[in-house]
């Protein structure tokens, strides 16, 4: 969808690298879009941020195939344009928090011990597309600029289920409406 008065196109994609990495370069293509600004859920690995805060992603532990098809092999990647979402976001006066996260590609294979180890590194949310997503704009020479609401939180010792299945609609407006500001800025 087009959003109105603008350039901007909307479109959702599905959970996974594969899906969401595959729109993008198919929308890249035949819309000639060279910016992108992604946003969705993920799950909090700090117990300290709160339910729909939103998280910037600095860098993304690998832990999906995709990203390994764009660039050599590494632990992470680091999210180019991260600086300036977070001016963006200081502009806007919204709260969020920083850090890196940590993206697989397995549903149930969030473990303990992994966890853990993602938590000793630095990550503070686990999602399942922003390095690959990373990856491809790097290979493909556009611009990605993105940010994370926080849906359920893993740092417990009983699994918090977040409000994401059951956030008011006015709150993903507000978040929306955030991307929107981003999209606009960043021309």
């Amino acid at each position: 969808y087009r959003f109105k008065d603008t350039n901007i196109g909307i479109f959702k994609t599905s959970v996974g690298a594969p899906i969401t990495t595959g729109l993008m370069e198919e929308v890249s293509y035949f819309f000639s879009c060279s910016r992108f600004v992604l946003f969705g859920t993920c799950g909090s690995l700090d117990k300290n941020i709160p339910a729909n805060s939103l998280i910037v992603p600095t860098h993304a532990y690998r832990d999906e195939g995709v990203s390994y098809h764009y660039m050599e092999p590494s632990d992470y990647i680091e999210i180019k344009n991260s600086q300036k979402v977070i001016k963006i976001l200081e502009q806007l006066k919204v709260d969020f928090a920083v850090g890196r996260t940590w993206t697989t590609d397995a549903f149930y294979r969030e473990t303990e011990a992994e966890m853990a180890l993602r938590k000793q590194e630095g990550c503070i949310a686990v999602e399942m597309e922003i390095s690959a997503c990373q990856a491809v704009a790097n290979y493909r020479g556009i611009e990605f600029y993105t940010f994370l609401y926080r849906g359920d939180n893993l740092d417990s010792k009983k699994w918090d289920r977040g409000l994401t299945s059951n956030m008011p609609k006015d709150e993903r407006l507000k978040i929306l409406n955030v991307a929107l500001t981003i999209a606009k800025m960043v021309k």
